[in-house]
Order: C-alpha cells, then sequence, then structure tokens
C-alpha cells in the first residue's frame, strides 16, 4: 500500500490529479485512518474544483488528527476561496494553536483579516509572519498592503522595499509600491515602479497599464485588458455574485429592470452578456426559450455550465461575440458588463443588430458625475446618464427604464449605479 501512496503523491505533484485522486482512495481501503492521505486527498479534489469533497476530507482529516496543522491551513484557504471568511478565520488559528510559528497561517489569517476590515489585528499577524519568516517576500507585501489600507504610507514602502530586495521580480510588490507613491502624490516616482510592473509582466493581468493611464503617463485603454480582466474574474468565479462574500447587488437590480420591462413570456430568446458564473441564469430560465451565455472568462464558463440552464455558453471576447453571431435576441441582458467598456458606442450598435424588432437591452454602469465616461478610482469606467441617453438617441434606442441603485460596496463605499432598458426602434 506504500506504493500507492508514493505513486499518489508523484501523480499529484505532476499535476495528474484524476489519477492522484484514484491512487489516494485506493490508499484509504486499507488505511481508512490516515490523516494524511485524507489531507492529500482534499488538495486534489480542490485542484479538481471539487470543492464540497475537498472540504469533507479536509474536515475528516482534522477529525483524525486534530493537532494537524496543514489540513487547518489547507481548510483555511478552501473557506477563504469561497467568501467564508469567519470559518477561514477559525480554521487558521486552529492551525496557530497548533503550531505557534507558523507563518503560512499567520500570513493567512492577516489577509483574511483585512478581508473582514479587521486592520489592526490584520497587522498584527502578518508581522508576527514576518517574524517567523523573514526571507518571505509575499509576506512583507502582504504587510505593506496592509499598512498602506492603514494609512500608514511610509511603514507600508519600507514593508514594499523589503518585498523587492528579497524578490526583485516581484511584480505585485512593484505594483503596491507604485500606488503607494500615487497616494502621497509622488507621480513620477509612482510611474517609475508601474513601468517596472510592466516590464516585469508585459501580459499585465495585475493592471499596471491602466494605473499608468490613471496617472497620465498613458491612454486610457478603450476596454479592460484582457489579461487583467482574466485574472480578476479568476479569482472571482466561485463567490462572484455571493452578496454575503462580495457585497455585489448589481445583478438584482438587473433583474428588477426585467421586471419592470414588462417581459411576461416565456417564450423569449435571451443573451446574457457577461454571464459570469451563471448568477443570472435560475431567474432568466423561466422565460427563455433559448438561454445563451457569454463571457470571457473560461473560470466563469466552467461555473456557469454547473447550473445547466443554459442553451449554450461560449468562452469569447463580448465585441466578437456579437459581431460574428448570426443570432437574434428578443433581450439582451448585461449585468456589470458596461463597466468593462470606456467608448460604449461600437458595443451599443453591435448589441443593436443582435437586436429583433422591439428587442430589449437591459443592463447596468457605473454613474459617472464629473465626466461622460471615465476611470474610475478602481480601474472600471462610469459613464454619465447624460452620454448613455444621448447614446440612445443617436442609435435610435428608446429608454423605458431607468433607475438608480446601490450596485455594490467597495471597502464599505456604495457604488452608485444606473440601470436602463433600451428597446430597439425601427
Amino acid at each position: 500500500m506504500e506504493i500507492n501512496i508514493n505513486e499518489a503523491v508523484v501523480a499529484h505533484q505532476e499535476g495528474r490529479l484524476e489519477e492522484a485522486e484514484r491512487l489516494y482512495r485506493s490508499a484509504l481501503e486499507n488505511q481508512p485512518t490516515n490523516s494524511i492521505i485524507r489531507n492529500n486527498l482534499g488538495v486534489a479534489l480542490q485542484g479538481l474544483g471539487r470543492l464540497d469533497e475537498a472540504e469533507a476530507s479536509y474536515r475528516k482529516a482534522i477529525e483524525l488528527k486534530p493537532d494537524y496543522f496543514e489540513a487547518h491551513l489547507n481548510l483555511g484557504n478552501l473557506l477563504k476561496g469561497l467568501g467564508r471568511l469567519k470559518e477561514a478565520e477559525v480554521s487558521y488559528r486552529q492551525a496557530i494553536t497548533s503550531k505557534p510559528d507558523y507563518a503560512e497561517a499567520h500570513n493567512n489569517l492577516g489577509i483574511t483579516l483585512k478581508m473582514l476590515g479587521r486592520l489592526e489585528e490584520s497587522e498584527a499577524s502578518l508581522r508576527l509572519a514576518t517574524t517567523s519568516k523573514p526571507g518571505l517576500a509575499e509576506i512583507h507585501n502582504n504587510l505593506g498592503v496592509t499598512l498602506h489600507e492603514l494609512g500608514k504610507l511610509e511603514e507600508a514602502e519600507v514593508s514594499y522595499r523589503q518585498a523587492i530586495t528579497l524578490e526583485p521580480g516581484f511584480v505585485e510588490a512593484h505594483l503596491n509600491m507604485g500606488k503607494n507613491f500615487k497616494k502621497i502624490g509622488k507621480i513620477n516616482e509612482a510611474a517609475k515602479y508601474f513601468e517596472q510592473a510592466l516590464k516585469i509582466n508585459p501580459n499585465d493581468h495585475l493592471g499596471a497599464a491602466l494605473e499608468l493611464a490613471s496617472i497620465g503617463k498613458k491612454n486610457i485603454p478603450n476596454k479592460t485588458p484582457q489579461n487583467y480582466m482574466q485574472n480578476f474574474y479568476h479569482l472571482q468565479s466561485k463567490t462572484w455574485g455571493h452578496v454575503n462574500a462580495t457585497k455585489y447587488y448589481g445583478h438584482k437590480l438587473i433583474e428588477n429592470a426585467f421586471r419592470q420591462a414588462h417581459i411576461d413570456s416565456n417564450e423569449i430568446d435571451i443573451l446574457d452578456l457577461g454571464c459570469g458564473n451563471g448568477i443570472l441564469a435560475s431567474f432568466l430560465r423561466p422565460y427563455a426559450r433559448k438561454l445563451v451565455g457569454v463571457d470571457l472568462s473560461q473560470d466563469m464558463i466552467i461555473e456557469a455550465d454547473k447550473t445547466h440552464l443554459y442553451d449554450s455558453l461560449h468562452n469569447e471576447e463580448l465585441d466578437r461575440y456579437l459581431d460574428k453571431s448570426s443570432e437574434y435576441y428578443d433581450t439582451v441582458v448585461a449585468a456589470a458588463v458596461m463597466i468593462h467598456f470606456y467608448d460604449l458606442e461600437n458595443t451599443f450598435s453591435l448589441i443593436k443588430n443582435s437586436l429583433k424588432v422591439n428587442g430589449k437591452f437591459i443592463f447596468s454602469i457605473f454613474e459617472g458625475k464629473k465626466k461622460d465616461k471615465e476611470l474610475n478610482f478602481f480601474h472600471m469606467y462610469s459613464h454619465s446618464d447624460n452620454y448613455v441617453s444621448a447614446l440612445a438617441d443617436r442609435l435610435k434606442f428608446k429608454i423605458n427604464y431607468k433607475q438608480k441603485g446601490i450596485h455594490e460596496y467597495h471597502k464599505e463605499v456604495p457604488i452608485d449605479a444606473l440601470i436602463y432598458v433600451f428597446q430597439k426602434r425601427i
């Protein structure tokens, strides 16, 4: 049986997760009380996206060995990823109880406490992590983020410099140093670090180009850069729309607008544009003769597919899909989508071309209050009602419905949105 365990570990390390799962389960047949195998099985299941089973496996490992600090850490990481932050906190604290100098647990507890808004506690945990593992750049960077949010900008700078010294190619630390200088108004210094982050990582999954645009050192892109958006929604794919985790309410605003549009038939063809993880699917399905979803994020499409509510799903950039599609829809829905487009005219025109006569387009925007269109403080786009209304008139849309609401909360600050129902005119 020892051979099975070794084979499982090798398969796991090489990324052959299905095989690793099979071998771990085979080993458990003869060693059902082996907590290490239970924990490793949980890691494999988590890698396969089978999170409920992974959680059960971690909990079984802990039941067998209550002081198994690695299993507590792994369970905490899973719970944190699901947005179950208070439960994650408990797991990390249990890991630390079993191993007081466990740097990884102190670090992840610090991150979780920051996400819960308990910044002073976060700082304390992260400082304990740096004491336990002073040579780990990631921990110094995480401490810097918390110090930044506490307004301790000079201390944050020290932490970021330490992270960069330990790991000169640490793109996130360069980006965060730039944000720190941006906060105190040292724009040229900020630009230097943003440019270095972009140099280290030309794919720019963290949004260095957007940061440069925000300080006037680069043109504002017409769309949220693809790599940045894919990374953002990769991190959000399993928790997006869970109000307790993300404080996101945009889908509820869209649902209300849909009802206000007096769509009372179950015989309409609906395009869920930017469908995400399928958060609107259960609401839309009873109305739909056909329900189609499109999203740039493969991770979101995978989650949407698990709903089994769409007739088809397409992993594609939205304009590209609309441009080549020969399908026509009674209704196009776009929740938290137009926030990724600077100039809306081309996208709105493509949507109009995809609508049947008298078809409806239901969407939300972040409300812009200073300019017609602008890059906002969290690197998405805001638009004024004047801009959207003028666009509707120019493209021969009738505005059937318009409502203001809270789209989500950012650090407890409400983000205002406008929700519209456009109707295609001949």
